[in-house]
Protein backbone atom coordinates (compact mmCIF):
# COMPACT_ATOMS: atom_id res chain seq x y z
CA UNK A 1 0.00 0.00 0.00
CA UNK A 2 2.83 2.01 0.25
CA UNK A 3 3.96 1.92 -3.16
CA UNK A 4 -0.04 3.27 -3.79
CA UNK A 5 0.29 5.88 -1.73
CA UNK A 6 -2.38 4.07 0.43
CA UNK A 7 -2.92 4.19 4.26
CA UNK A 8 -5.30 2.14 6.31
CA UNK A 9 -7.76 4.48 7.73
CA UNK A 10 -8.71 2.51 11.01
CA UNK A 11 -5.27 2.17 11.45
CA UNK A 12 -4.29 5.90 11.43
CA UNK A 13 -7.07 6.71 13.88
CA UNK A 14 -6.60 4.24 16.20
CA UNK A 15 -2.71 3.10 16.64
CA UNK A 16 -2.78 1.42 19.56
CA UNK A 17 -6.36 -0.45 19.28
CA UNK A 18 -6.98 -4.22 18.46
CA UNK A 19 -10.76 -4.59 17.00
CA UNK A 20 -12.05 -6.80 14.40
CA UNK A 21 -14.54 -6.69 11.74
CA UNK A 22 -15.44 -10.30 11.45
CA UNK A 23 -16.44 -13.21 13.56
CA UNK A 24 -16.40 -17.02 12.37
CA UNK A 25 -18.64 -19.02 14.38
CA UNK A 26 -17.34 -22.08 12.70
CA UNK A 27 -13.71 -21.34 14.19
CA UNK A 28 -14.31 -18.96 17.15
CA UNK A 29 -12.06 -16.10 15.79
CA UNK A 30 -12.32 -12.97 14.75
CA UNK A 31 -9.98 -11.08 12.21
CA UNK A 32 -9.64 -7.14 10.94
CA UNK A 33 -10.19 -8.37 7.16
CA UNK A 34 -12.21 -5.07 6.12
CA UNK A 35 -10.13 -1.75 5.86
CA UNK A 36 -10.71 1.77 3.69
CA UNK A 37 -7.68 2.97 2.27
CA UNK A 38 -7.43 6.51 1.67
CA UNK A 39 -4.76 8.78 -0.72
CA UNK A 40 -2.98 11.07 1.48
CA UNK A 41 -5.13 14.18 0.06
CA UNK A 42 -8.01 12.26 2.04
CA UNK A 43 -5.74 11.30 5.37
CA UNK A 44 -5.14 15.01 5.96
CA UNK A 45 -8.50 16.06 6.13
CA UNK A 46 -9.61 12.72 7.77
CA UNK A 47 -11.24 13.12 11.44
CA UNK A 48 -12.31 10.22 12.76
CA UNK A 49 -12.61 5.85 11.54
CA UNK A 50 -15.06 3.36 13.79
CA UNK A 51 -15.72 0.19 13.70
CA UNK A 52 -19.62 -0.65 13.99
CA UNK A 53 -21.68 -3.54 15.33
CA UNK A 54 -21.92 -6.25 12.58
CA UNK A 55 -26.13 -5.59 11.63
CA UNK A 56 -26.95 -6.19 7.99
CA UNK A 57 -24.04 -8.16 6.23
CA UNK A 58 -21.79 -10.68 8.51
CA UNK A 59 -18.88 -7.87 8.54
CA UNK A 60 -18.76 -5.22 10.48
CA UNK A 61 -18.96 -1.56 8.68
CA UNK A 62 -16.28 0.44 8.66
CA UNK A 63 -17.25 4.52 8.68
CA UNK A 64 -14.87 7.46 8.39
CA UNK A 65 -15.59 11.22 9.02
CA UNK A 66 -13.87 14.24 7.47
CA UNK A 67 -13.27 18.06 8.55
CA UNK A 68 -16.05 19.36 5.93
CA UNK A 69 -14.76 21.85 3.28
CA UNK A 70 -16.35 25.47 3.17
CA UNK A 71 -19.80 25.35 1.16
CA UNK A 72 -22.67 27.13 0.54
CA UNK A 73 -26.26 26.57 2.20
CA UNK A 74 -28.30 24.51 -0.43
CA UNK A 75 -31.95 23.74 0.69
CA UNK A 76 -32.73 19.76 1.67
CA UNK A 77 -35.39 18.90 -0.68
CA UNK A 78 -36.83 16.86 3.05
CA UNK A 79 -37.37 19.23 4.64
CA UNK A 80 -40.04 20.83 2.32
CA UNK A 81 -42.00 17.58 2.66
CA UNK A 82 -42.29 18.81 6.81
CA UNK A 83 -42.52 22.51 6.16
CA UNK A 84 -45.27 24.22 7.48
CA UNK A 85 -47.07 26.81 5.61
CA UNK A 86 -48.29 28.55 8.07
CA UNK A 87 -44.88 29.89 9.31
CA UNK A 88 -44.52 31.86 5.77
CA UNK A 89 -48.24 32.90 6.20
CA UNK A 90 -47.66 33.81 10.19
CA UNK A 91 -44.23 35.91 8.52
CA UNK A 92 -46.27 37.87 5.83
CA UNK A 93 -49.09 39.19 8.10
CA UNK A 94 -46.34 39.77 10.52
CA UNK A 95 -44.33 42.32 8.69
CA UNK A 96 -46.85 43.01 6.08
CA UNK A 97 -46.96 46.99 5.50
CA UNK A 98 -43.63 47.64 8.09
CA UNK A 99 -41.93 48.56 4.71
CA UNK A 100 -42.69 49.70 1.36
CA UNK A 101 -39.60 47.74 -0.15
CA UNK A 102 -41.22 44.66 -1.05
CA UNK A 103 -37.88 43.19 -2.14
CA UNK A 104 -36.78 43.77 1.95
CA UNK A 105 -39.77 41.46 3.05
CA UNK A 106 -38.90 39.10 0.34
CA UNK A 107 -34.98 38.95 1.51
CA UNK A 108 -36.03 38.85 5.00
CA UNK A 109 -38.34 36.02 4.38
CA UNK A 110 -35.65 33.87 2.98
CA UNK A 111 -33.31 34.40 5.80
CA UNK A 112 -36.17 33.74 8.21
CA UNK A 113 -37.12 30.58 6.66
CA UNK A 114 -33.68 29.54 6.15
CA UNK A 115 -32.92 29.74 9.78
CA UNK A 116 -36.08 27.73 10.33
CA UNK A 117 -34.71 24.92 8.43
CA UNK A 118 -31.12 25.04 9.56
CA UNK A 119 -32.72 24.41 13.17
CA UNK A 120 -35.28 21.94 12.33
CA UNK A 121 -32.54 19.93 10.31
CA UNK A 122 -30.25 19.97 12.39
CA UNK A 123 -32.94 18.67 15.52
CA UNK A 124 -34.09 16.28 13.22
CA UNK A 125 -30.29 14.96 12.28
CA UNK A 126 -29.67 14.83 15.99
CA UNK A 127 -32.69 12.82 16.52
CA UNK A 128 -31.57 10.27 13.84
CA UNK A 129 -28.24 10.01 15.10
CA UNK A 130 -30.07 9.39 18.81
CA UNK A 131 -32.14 6.62 17.48
CA UNK A 132 -29.38 4.81 15.69
CA UNK A 133 -27.25 5.03 18.30
CA UNK A 134 -29.89 3.56 20.47
CA UNK A 135 -30.96 0.64 18.37
CA UNK A 136 -27.14 -0.02 18.16
CA UNK A 137 -26.78 -0.27 21.87
CA UNK A 138 -30.19 -2.52 22.06
CA UNK A 139 -28.68 -4.84 19.26
CA UNK A 140 -25.11 -4.98 20.84
CA UNK A 141 -27.06 -6.46 24.12
CA UNK A 142 -29.27 -8.48 22.20
CA UNK A 143 -26.51 -9.75 20.52
CA UNK A 144 -24.80 -10.19 23.82
CA UNK A 145 -27.36 -11.90 25.46
CA UNK A 146 -28.10 -14.64 22.78
CA UNK A 147 -24.73 -15.29 23.14
CA UNK A 148 -24.98 -16.30 26.83
CA UNK A 149 -28.83 -16.87 27.68
CA UNK A 150 -30.26 -17.28 24.32
CA UNK A 151 -34.00 -17.14 24.21
CA UNK A 152 -37.06 -16.17 21.75
CA UNK A 153 -37.77 -13.14 23.36
CA UNK A 154 -33.92 -11.94 23.24
CA UNK A 155 -34.35 -13.28 19.42
CA UNK A 156 -37.34 -11.11 18.89
CA UNK A 157 -35.67 -8.10 20.15
CA UNK A 158 -33.05 -8.60 18.24
CA UNK A 159 -34.93 -8.44 14.84
CA UNK A 160 -36.83 -5.92 16.00
CA UNK A 161 -34.53 -3.61 16.40
CA UNK A 162 -32.81 -4.42 13.02
CA UNK A 163 -35.72 -3.91 11.49
CA UNK A 164 -35.62 0.04 12.88
CA UNK A 165 -32.20 0.10 12.17
CA UNK A 166 -32.90 -0.79 8.34
CA UNK A 167 -35.54 1.53 8.23
CA UNK A 168 -33.47 4.50 9.49
CA UNK A 169 -30.57 3.29 6.76
CA UNK A 170 -32.77 2.96 3.92
CA UNK A 171 -33.96 6.52 4.04
CA UNK A 172 -30.86 7.35 4.35
CA UNK A 173 -29.64 5.94 1.47
CA UNK A 174 -33.28 7.24 -0.19
CA UNK A 175 -31.81 10.85 0.76
CA UNK A 176 -28.44 10.13 -0.86
CA UNK A 177 -30.09 8.83 -4.27
CA UNK A 178 -32.31 11.77 -4.18
CA UNK A 179 -28.71 13.72 -3.82
CA UNK A 180 -27.47 12.17 -6.48
CA UNK A 181 -30.22 12.93 -8.72
CA UNK A 182 -30.58 16.10 -7.98
CA UNK A 183 -26.76 16.73 -8.94
CA UNK A 184 -27.86 15.73 -12.56
CA UNK A 185 -31.20 17.32 -12.95
CA UNK A 186 -30.74 19.92 -11.22
CA UNK A 187 -30.27 22.49 -14.34
CA UNK A 188 -32.93 21.10 -16.03
CA UNK A 189 -33.28 19.21 -19.64
CA UNK A 190 -30.17 21.06 -20.84
CA UNK A 191 -28.13 19.27 -18.28
CA UNK A 192 -25.65 16.74 -19.90
CA UNK A 193 -23.92 15.22 -17.29
CA UNK A 194 -26.26 12.03 -16.21
CA UNK A 195 -25.78 11.52 -20.56
CA UNK A 196 -22.06 11.95 -20.89
CA UNK A 197 -21.49 9.78 -17.84
CA UNK A 198 -23.67 7.02 -19.05
CA UNK A 199 -21.73 7.60 -22.51
CA UNK A 200 -18.65 7.00 -20.34
CA UNK A 201 -19.82 4.15 -18.94
CA UNK A 202 -20.76 2.66 -22.42
CA UNK A 203 -17.12 3.22 -24.21
CA UNK A 204 -15.03 1.68 -21.04
CA UNK A 205 -17.58 -1.61 -22.12
CA UNK A 206 -17.08 -1.61 -25.98
CA UNK A 207 -14.21 -2.66 -27.86
CA UNK A 208 -13.80 -0.66 -30.74
CA UNK A 209 -11.43 -2.71 -32.98
CA UNK A 210 -9.57 -6.05 -32.67
CA UNK A 211 -7.24 -7.64 -34.65
CA UNK A 212 -7.50 -10.20 -37.40
CA UNK A 213 -6.11 -13.89 -36.12
CA UNK A 214 -6.59 -14.55 -40.25
CA UNK A 215 -5.26 -11.29 -41.99
CA UNK A 216 -4.00 -9.44 -38.88
CA UNK A 217 -5.72 -6.45 -39.90
CA UNK A 218 -7.98 -4.27 -37.33
CA UNK A 219 -11.91 -4.81 -38.02
CA UNK A 220 -13.36 -2.53 -36.38
CA UNK A 221 -17.46 -4.22 -37.72
CA UNK A 222 -19.47 -4.60 -34.60
CA UNK A 223 -20.84 -7.75 -35.93
CA UNK A 224 -17.58 -8.79 -37.52
CA UNK A 225 -15.96 -8.22 -34.25
CA UNK A 226 -18.41 -10.69 -32.83
CA UNK A 227 -17.88 -13.30 -35.38
CA UNK A 228 -14.51 -12.88 -34.09
CA UNK A 229 -14.77 -13.47 -30.79
CA UNK A 230 -17.21 -16.89 -31.40
CA UNK A 231 -14.73 -17.97 -33.32
CA UNK A 232 -12.05 -17.68 -30.65
CA UNK A 233 -13.99 -19.02 -28.20
CA UNK A 234 -15.12 -22.18 -30.35
CA UNK A 235 -11.74 -22.63 -30.93
CA UNK A 236 -10.76 -22.75 -27.72
CA UNK A 237 -13.51 -25.27 -26.16
CA UNK A 238 -13.19 -27.35 -28.54
CA UNK A 239 -11.67 -30.74 -27.82
CA UNK A 240 -8.65 -32.14 -29.43
CA UNK A 241 -9.07 -35.56 -28.31
CA UNK A 242 -10.04 -36.89 -31.90
CA UNK A 243 -6.94 -34.75 -33.41
CA UNK A 244 -4.88 -36.14 -30.67
CA UNK A 245 -5.73 -39.75 -30.93
CA UNK A 246 -3.38 -40.84 -33.73
CA UNK A 247 -0.60 -39.26 -31.50
CA UNK A 248 -1.48 -40.99 -28.61
CA UNK A 249 -1.40 -44.26 -30.04
CA UNK A 250 1.83 -43.83 -31.26
CA UNK A 251 3.29 -43.28 -28.48
CA UNK A 252 1.72 -46.16 -26.57
CA UNK A 253 2.47 -48.33 -29.40
CA UNK A 254 6.53 -49.25 -28.71
CA UNK A 255 5.51 -49.47 -24.26
CA UNK A 256 5.28 -52.82 -22.93
CA UNK A 257 2.09 -52.76 -20.54
CA UNK A 258 1.14 -55.03 -18.37
CA UNK A 259 -2.14 -56.85 -18.30
CA UNK A 260 -4.22 -58.48 -16.15
CA UNK A 261 -4.94 -62.20 -16.33
CA UNK A 262 -8.25 -63.53 -16.70
CA UNK A 263 -7.94 -65.28 -13.35
CA UNK A 264 -6.88 -61.93 -11.58
CA UNK A 265 -9.63 -59.86 -13.41
CA UNK A 266 -12.17 -62.32 -11.96
CA UNK A 267 -10.42 -62.22 -8.44
CA UNK A 268 -10.93 -58.24 -8.71
CA UNK A 269 -14.57 -58.03 -9.61
CA UNK A 270 -15.75 -60.64 -7.06
CA UNK A 271 -17.30 -59.84 -4.41
CA UNK A 272 -15.93 -59.26 -0.96
CA UNK A 273 -16.45 -62.32 1.12
CA UNK A 274 -17.32 -62.46 4.71
CA UNK A 275 -14.08 -64.49 5.27
CA UNK A 276 -11.91 -62.04 3.63
CA UNK A 277 -13.40 -59.11 6.04
CA UNK A 278 -13.17 -60.91 9.21
CA UNK A 279 -9.43 -62.16 8.01
CA UNK A 280 -8.81 -57.95 7.79
CA UNK A 281 -10.36 -57.06 11.03
CA UNK A 282 -8.12 -60.07 12.27
CA UNK A 283 -4.95 -58.36 10.75
CA UNK A 284 -5.32 -54.91 12.55
CA UNK A 285 -4.19 -53.69 15.92
CA UNK A 286 -6.17 -54.71 18.99
CA UNK A 287 -6.78 -50.85 19.14
CA UNK A 288 -8.24 -50.54 16.10
CA UNK A 289 -11.27 -52.98 16.47
CA UNK A 290 -13.18 -51.11 18.31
Amino acid sequence: MSDLNLFDAWRITHPNVRDYTFISGVHLTSSRIDMIFVSKPILDVLSHSSIQPIVISDHAPITISFIPPCRRWRLNNYSIKITETQKIEAFVSVNEGSTNIYGSVWETLKCYLRGWFLSHNTDRKKDKVRKAEEYLQNIKSCEQQMRLHPSEATWAALLESRAAYDDLALEQVEFLINKTALCYSEQGERSKLLSLRFKKQEAAHVIPPIKSEESNSLITDPIEINKSFARFYFKLYTPEAEAMSNIIEEFLKPLTIPQLTEEQRDCLEAPISEAEVLATIRSMTSDKNA
